[in-house]
């Protein structure tokens, strides 16, 4: 996908925060929104300036270290649900994942008694 591509969708999806927003969202989550410059529209959808989703992004965590394993197995999780990348760790570079390694991942957390369902 071009650069340019990229960005005409990451814009539609802040337009579609900051003008449609979300609805359905549980009390205290609301609350938390609208207590963070969030909006209420009159149907009762929270809206997202661009500024507020700009700065969540930056608060954002931008990677997960699971619990349980030490950086000689090399595996953390980046941000998004299928977007996991695997820490290298002969090398110490990231690559995106296969299927194997997801693989891997999902049966070292469930044999993992750290880490609940």
């Amino acid at each position: 996908m071009s650069e340019s591509k990229q960005e005409q969708i990451t814009e539609a999806a802040f337009e579609i925060l900051e003008r449609i927003g979300v609805s359905g969202a549980p009390k205290d989550i609301r609350k938390l929104a609208l207590d963070n410059r969030a909006a209420e529209r009159p149907d009762g959808r929270i809206t997202f300036p661009r500024a507020l989703a700009d700065d969540m992004i930056a608060k954002a965590c931008k990677k997960v270290k699971l619990p349980g394993f030490n950086s000689e197995r090399g595996i953390e999780a980046g941000p998004g649900g299928a977007a996991v990348q695997v820490l290298e760790a002969d090398s110490r570079a990231f690559r995106g994942s296969t299927l194997n390694d997801l693989f891997r991942l999902m049966r070292t957390v469930d044999a993992s008694d750290g880490i609940q369902p």
